[in-house]
């Protein structure tokens, strides 16, 4: 992994009579090599010679020339030199997965660059010992550096590093599963790299957005992210990055169960990989493969894959070697092979536990020795008090027998009073075991009084969202043939469906808003009444112009909070021209089914929400042949986003497509039915994800 931590790479060599560039070739480096002297400008020149192996991944000639240089530099207290090597050492052996060395190279680079006073050093060595950690899952101590690097460069307003130090803030708050956190850096490294131009920093935050968006089953909204930041990627000629890119791009169609474009996305990255020389990625796409081929059915290819990984990880890239060991015990326990299956799930376990639990275990050694050293010297102390006391027995026998008759008086005595006090003390803690007990039952009785109001107010902010809601009677006579499956998440929804009539047209939709719950009925709320203002107040007829005008009266309302608010929508909005047998259709990432004739059609949305996004469209009108028979189903996404069946997996889009079309011949009401049964027959003793609408009309 290159990582981004060179600050500035400005050649300063330039003293030398003979002027070159950083776009010498290494064999006129090293020309130049033979005919200088042993003295900072051929320790300059080693560098360079060192920086260059490593441009092309070639770390252990990297190491090789560094150390030369480091070696002549020091001798020649050569310090700016001498930086720049301990921080070339640094990424090349953590880039090998030798971590201890590369933390040792980077520590001796801060040690100098502070005592030299060296702030954008100091920054650049925090960072790089921070990646080094977190590549060690030593979050805690990451976290520290890399707040150490953010500091100073605040202070400094130094934009070109501040961008580095939101990204590594933003992988590690990843790390650690602070999604909150992890999105607020990813989006301030964002904003910075567009604002100076650092496309670098920019692909890679297009890549872990899409990493994050891709976990919410946002798949297609993934792959767009994804694009994007390959297109900059291969711009800039960022070939770690390009691919990465790819074989995440396998990882979507693997969720989709794509294994075709699966396997040839992984591939390319195997084959990037290897022609870059990054090993550490190459060991990453060997696991990708070995898990689709094993998807797939193929076990023989699917271990293999899994075994080129463990031979290329092993002892340098732990993340690797551990996920190898997974792999590998879970194909022998599928093929039956128990005994392997055992052995590399504990030498799995193992691996992953020494990561977590070395530093631990550290602690727990030093606690120990110290116990021990303590130990032996209280037993020395009391060997020493023994013979004393031995040496002086005859003469303090008369003593100790009068002083023993005098000591039991007063424990008798003492005893005597502390039954005395135990007795007193028995009798006020019962006292306040019936205080606290009638305490307890009084605040008991009190929050189940709260959590009734609770639930009556939320029964009531029920009826508040169903009066939001089209009546049946209403749906009926517009729509005569027509069924609406709502099925919120908790007793008040973010989904909710809404209609309006007027001129014989019919406009009805069906939409998500963000979150579920009662924060998501109060966007809700708002979204249903910006709907009908684009209707009723602004006269618009138009699907598109609808949703364009809606997103604009929910950002106004959200913008009166004063605060940054990135709550919407998801819709799907159709209107039914009677009189002009006319129909037209939008979609803010809800897309639109109708059937024909046992026909599924699907119009694709556009894949931006009803609120803020990063760069906002006018949204599309799709005009539709009115045909009679034709059945439209408008739908949020909590159908296919239920976790279920007999794996625990998503319903997905698809299986919900196929389900559709194999029901498309009977009634609505059965249809109606049938997606009920199907959902909850699906769902079992499970949660519900989320809010559920499905509305099916036909014309």
């Amino acid at each position: 992994m290159q990582k981004l931590r060179y600050l500035y790479l400005i050649l300063f060599i330039l003293i030398f009579k003979i002027g070159f560039s950083q776009t010498k070739t290494i064999d006129s480096l090293k020309n130049l090599l033979s005919t200088s002297l042993h003295d900072c400008k051929r320790a300059g020149i080693l560098y360079q010679i060192g920086r260059a192996f490593q441009d092309e991944s070639k770390n252990d000639l990297a190491i090789r020339f560094g150390k030369q240089s480091l070696d002549l530099s020091g001798k020649l207290s050569c310090d700016s030199i001498t930086i720049r090597c301990y921080n070339l050492l640094g990424i090349a052996f953590d880039d090998n997965g030798d971590y201890p060395n590369a933390k040792k190279f980077f520590q001796a680079g801060l040690e100098l660059a502070l005592k030299k006073n060296d702030e954008d050093n100091i920054s650049i060595f925090y960072t790089n010992l921070g990646e080094t950690c977190r590549s060690q899952a030593n979050y805690t101590q990451a976290l520290d550096y890399f707040l150490k690097a953010l500091k100073i460069d605040e202070d400094k307003h130094d934009e070109k590093r501040l961008v580095s130090d939101y990204f590594t803030l933003a992988l590690l708050f990843g790390n650690l599963d602070e999604t909150s956190q992890e999105k607020k850096y990813l989006f301030k490294a964002l904003n910075l790299s567009k604002k100076i131009n650092n496309k670098r920093v920019e692909a890679k935050c297009y890549n872990i957005y899409a990493i994050l968006i891709g976990e919410e089953g946002k798949t297609d909204s993934a792959l767009y992210y994804y694009n994007k930041s390959l297109v900059i990627a291969r711009e800039i000629e960022l070939k770690h990055l390009e691919a990465k890119v790819l074989s995440n791009i396998g990882g979507i169609y693997r969720e989709k169960e794509d294994f075709k474009n699966a396997i040839a996305y992984a591939g390319y990255s195997v084959k990037l990989n290897t022609e870059i020389g990054d090993y550490k990625f190459l060991a990453a796409d060997y696991i990708m493969m070995g898990w689709l081929y094993s998807d797939m059915g193929d076990l023989r290819q699917s271990e293999t894959y899994f075994t080129k990984a463990l031979k290329l990880s092993r002892g340098k890239f732990m993340d690797s070697e551990i996920h190898s060991y997974k792999g590998l015990a879970f194909l022998k326990a599928k093929s039956g092979n128990y005994k392997d299956a055992y052995d590399y799930h504990i030498k799995y376990k193992a691996l992953e536990d020494s990561i977590y639990n070395s530093e631990k275990s550290k602690q727990l050694g030093d606690i120990k020795t110290n116990f021990e050293v303590e130990k032996k010297e209280a037993e020395l102390k009391a060997e020493q008090e023994i013979l004393k006391a031995v040496a002086n027995e005859e003469k303090k026998q008369q003593r100790i027998i009068i002083f023993s008759v005098i000591g039991f008086l007063l424990i008798v005595l003492m005893f005597s009073f502390f039954l005395f006090k135990r007795y007193q003390l028995t009798n006020q803690q019962k006292k306040i075991i019936e205080i606290k007990s009638k305490e307890t039952e009084d605040q008991k009785i009190l929050i189940e009084e709260k959590q009734k109001e609770i639930i009556d107010s939320i029964k009531y902010a029920k009826r508040i969202q169903n009066a939001i809601l089209p009546q049946e009677k209403e749906l009926n006579d517009r729509l005569p043939q027509h069924f609406v499956l709502y099925q919120p998440k908790d007793i008040i929804a973010g989904d909710f469906y809404w209609m309006h009539a007027f001129d014989n047209k019919v406009f009805i939709a069906a939409a998500d808003s963000t979150g579920h719950g009662v924060p998501g009925a109060i966007v809700s709320i708002v979204c249903s009444n910006a709907l009908d203002k684009a209707v009723k107040e602004f006269g618009l007829t138009d699907t598109g112009k609808i949703l364009d005008k809606t997103t604009e009266l929910v950002l106004e309302t959200f913008a009166k909070s004063g605060e940054e608010i990135n709550d919407g929508m998801d819709i799907s909005l159709l209107c039914i021209d009677k009189t002009n047998q006319k129909i037209n259709w939008s979609g803010a990432n809800n897309q639109l089914l109708y059937t024909f004739n046992n026909e599924l059609i699907s119009i694709r949305p556009n894949k931006q929400p009803i609120g803020r996004s990063e760069s906002h469209v006018p949204f599309t009108s799709h005009k539709i042949e009115y045909r009679e028979g034709c059945v439209f189903y408008l739908m949020t996404d909590g159908y296919q986003d239920q976790f279920g069946g007999p794996n625990g997996k998503k319903f997905k889009f698809k299986q919900l497509e196929s389900l559709i079309t194999q029901i498309s011949h009977m009634s609505l009401q059965e249809q109606s039915k049938e997606l009920h049964d199907a959902f909850f027959s699906w769902k079992g003793h499970l949660e519900q994800v989320d809010d559920v609408t499905i509305i099916g009309i036909k014309i």
